[in-house]
């Protein structure tokens, strides 16, 4: 069900644009899955990400060089000569390689609306409360609504798109990635399989490596409501649908190739077979019941500003320059506080990988840091609140 936009925005941030850059889209996650959604009208994109997706390969990093010269190391360390003893430090005793391994991006899901590039009463919104992105805005007469969730019940990223005018939606779906794929269309589903396999370049990360990386896999499914759906070999299109529901599954080998858990394909199939059988109001029921038993554990009300005039009738952007001019708006921190709360438990779920520098969402070969876990602070920082947030 599409959820129309409401007058209280306490619990969203909201946008009157598209996101222009990566940063500016709104992130949905299941803790495994995730996806960045920028909102464009004739043309959105969902930056994907796998936790489990990573460049290089499982290998030993001990430095043969190291042992041999120890003893020379704490012999200089003893003598007082620490700048020699670094320099032979960092020459014979690092990991090889040196650099951590990055974290990765899986791909893109663009979305093609023919004739979508005048519209009015746009509007891009995350709902906290519910865990969902939602766009809306008008072609002419005709009321065009997206809503893009990833179920942790289900292990899916869905994808809703309706109009308020039957026959009215017609579009085209793509699956790209930055890494090495191959993209098959089949009737209504997409598949794209690839694998990391390194450009020996981005910060040594992968300067001297052999053997495979990790694979992986998305399968999209579309399911149609009235309208025609067709394969092309760039992907699917969709014509004169009343509704359309979007499915997509991804996972990787990064849990070995010994066992069914660690082929992708069958992960993938496992995961939309269980997705593809449930009307997507069934899917959505299912994701805000498990969303909001975390979400709404906590609330926080810091009051408003002194003259009691509502701030949070203003976009989200609106509300954050006014606040660096000196603004007070007190809604807007407990908003703030609230899009933490969200992003751990969109980033972090039992069973997933622990929440990385960027949390779950990556759209660079090369991230900074790698997009790792730093575990001196960063880590625990991502973490400090979990339990006092509830």
């Amino acid at each position: 069900m599409n959820k129309q936009a409401s007058t209280d925005n306490k619990q969203r941030l909201w946008y009157r644009q598209p996101a222009q850059t990566w940063n500016e889209a709104l992130p949905v996650g299941n803790g495994r899955l995730a996806a960045m959604v920028h909102g464009g009208m004739d043309q959105e994109q969902l930056a994907l990400n796998e936790d489990t997706l990573w460049s290089g390969r499982p290998r030993d990093h001990t430095n043969p060089e190291a042992l041999p010269h120890l003893a020379q190391v704490r012999g200089l360390i003893f003598a007082g000569r620490y700048a020699e003893a670094q320099e032979m430090c960092n020459q014979y005793l690092m990991g090889v390689p040196v650099h951590l391994q990055a974290y990765q991006p899986l791909g893109d899901l663009r979305l093609h609306f023919p004739g979508h590039t005048s519209t009015t009463d746009y509007r891009r919104e995350l709902d906290l409360e519910d865990g969902v992105v939602r766009v809306s805005y008008r072609v002419g007469q005709a009321t065009f609504c997206r809503e893009v969730l990833a179920s942790a019940v289900d292990q899916v990223i869905a994808v809703r798109l309706t109009c308020d005018r039957p026959g009215q939606l017609s579009l085209e779906v793509t699956l790209g990635s930055p890494h090495p794929h191959k993209v098959v269309s089949h009737d209504g589903s997409l598949t794209l399989t690839g694998q990391w396999v390194g450009d020996g370049e981005s910060r040594g990360l992968v300067a001297g490596m052999e053997g495979p990386g990790i694979r992986f896999q998305a399968i999209l499914e579309a399911q149609v409501e009235g309208g025609q759906v067709s394969a092309t070999d760039e992907g699917l299109r969709i014509e004169n649908a009343d509704a359309v529901t979007l499915l997509l599954a991804a996972a990787t080998s990064y849990r070995g190739p010994q066992d069914f858990s660690g082929d992708p394909a069958v992960l993938c199939a496992a995961h939309l077979a269980q997705a593809a059988g449930k009307p997507y109001a069934e899917l959505h029921a299912a994701h805000v019941a498990d969303y909001r038993a975390l979400y709404g554990r906590v609330q926080l009300d810091l009051g408003g500003p002194a003259d009691n005039r509502p701030t949070d009738d203003r976009p989200t952007d609106g509300r954050l320059q006014a606040v660096g001019q000196g603004a007070i708006d007190p809604g807007l921190e407990a908003l703030y506080f609230q899009y933490g709360r969200y992003l751990l438990i969109a980033s972090s779920r039992p069973g997933t990988q622990a929440a990385n520098l960027q949390g779950i969402w990556n759209n660079r070969l090369d991230p900074p840091w790698g997009s790792k876990w730093t575990i001196n602070i960063n880590t625990e920082m991502n973490y400090w609140p979990a339990e006092v947030c509830n």
